[in-house]
């Protein structure tokens, strides 16, 4: 079951800790969401429609995003440190300046992914391919 708040505005400027993380579910569609600033670190965001979402300065830190449809999302400045994004579509997202630490990218696609050797380096690659 998909809760959908397509086009519907998400606005979290103050972090809202592990309340935010838990107000979400498995392959809820958050296209075109502002979730700029967001506090959803430790969230399990499997599976989730997050085309063209505004995830910039967002804090994903340890969220679970495999299998996530991130078709276009800015991701800028984003703390994916640790954040398990194996199996994720990111075709065309702005990944620039995000910190990608320990991440999983494991199947990732990252076609047209705007983002740097130096960001790839320091996720949990297993895509030799990819450098």
């Amino acid at each position: 079951m998909n809760t959908s708040i397509y086009n519907e505005t998400v606005r979290a400027d103050k972090p809202l800790g592990p309340n935010l993380a838990r107000c979400f579910s498995k392959g809820i569609d958050l296209s075109n969401a502002d979730l700029s600033n967001a506090d959803l670190s430790n969230a399990d965001l499997s599976g989730a429609f997050l085309s063209n979402a505004n995830l910039s300065n967002a804090n994903l830190s340890n969220a679970n995003l495999s299998g996530a449809y991130l078709f276009g999302a800015d991701l800028n400045h984003a703390d994916l440190s640790n954040t398990d994004l194996s199996g994720a579509f990111l075709n065309g997202a702005d990944l620039s300046g995000a910190y990608l630490f320990g991440a999983d990218l494991t199947g990732a696609n990252l076609f047209l992914a705007i983002l740097s050797t130096e960001q790839l380096e320091e996720a949990k690659s297993r895509y030799d391919n990819i450098l």
